[in-house]
């Protein structure tokens, strides 16, 4: 069994031979982990040649997740997120414009990245903070679903496993998120914000794999590689009876963490993952 027979396995929920590692990459690790030219310019032509280059080298071997936005942090960017915020309110018509031309084209590219070789797509958007949700549940229903209805419907009408990443406290979302996307796996139940994914697999367990979450914003920047070893011997113990659990870190691994570090994680998980 491959790393791509471990993952597709837990995204159903069912048990591997052992708990699969899934980890987002910063720049930094990238060039490292997998050496060759850097990622391309989002904006640019080349925008895919990067999933072009995974496809040849991994397909059949590793899970190959390409990751989205949808109606949220690029309208921000564009608005400034205290006016975009305000937009909701004083002009919600624009917003929702805007939000769909996003999603729309998300969607056109979720079309082409099955078209090349993905096997999952990750919608990539934070909608809250380490003590909740930006705006509130009725405004998250009415501006920021519709997009991600977009882009998950694309994903399952490809033929593609659905992924929804969040960080922050997401419990209040997390019936939109789970229940009426029906998203395949959430991540990353981040622990600095309250998120206990112990918690999330009880409520959630029967219909999502859950990925996560070892500690990213202090453990695995500053931890000893025992300390790591033995969060991650914790996690792996309480998540992955009945399989659909994935090991990863509470986010991504970020230019903080040095490459031991990373290494660390992944070999505790191969030692306690198995089942």
């Amino acid at each position: 069994m491959n790393g791509y027979d471990r993952m597709m396995l837990a995204l159903d929920r069912e048990i591997p031979d052992t708990v699969p590692i899934f980890e987002i990459l910063g720049e930094h690790l990238r060039e490292q982990v997998c050496p060759g030219k850097p990622l391309p310019d989002p904006l640019e032509e080349g925008r895919l040649e990067s999933l072009r280059e995974m496809v040849k080298r991994f397909k059949g071997r590793k899970a190959i997740v390409f990751a989205v936005w949808s109606s949220f942090i690029y309208p921000s960017f564009l608005r400034g997120f205290e006016h975009y915020l305000m937009d909701f309110f004083d002009n919600p018509e624009f917003v929702l414009e805007i939000n769909e031309r996003f999603s729309r084209n998300y969607e056109k590219q979720i079309y082409a990245a099955a078209a090349i070789g993905a096997d999952c797509i990750m919608e990539s958007e934070d909608f809250c903070g380490k003590t909740g949700p930006f705006m509130s549940l009725s405004h998250f229903k009415e501006f920021c679903m519709p997009g991600l209805k977009i882009v998950s419907k694309a994903a399952k009408h490809a033929g593609l496993k659905f992924i929804k990443h969040s960080d922050g406290y997401v419990w209040p979302l997390l019936d939109c998120l789970i229940g009426e996307l029906q998203a395949d796996a959430y991540h990353p139940s981040e622990p600095v914000a309250g998120m206990d994914i112990r918690k999330v697999k009880e409520v959630y367990g029967d219909r999502t794999c859950v990925i996560g979450n070892i500690d990213c914003s202090h453990l695995l920047p500053f931890g000893t590689e025992k300390e790591i070893e033995d969060a991650v011997r914790q996690c792996v113990e309480e998540n992955k009876p009945g399989g659909g659990y994935i090991l990863s870190s509470s986010n991504c691994v970020h230019a903080a963490i040095p490459l031991k570090n990373l290494l660390a994680m992944i070999r505790a998980g191969r030692t306690y993952g198995k089942y």
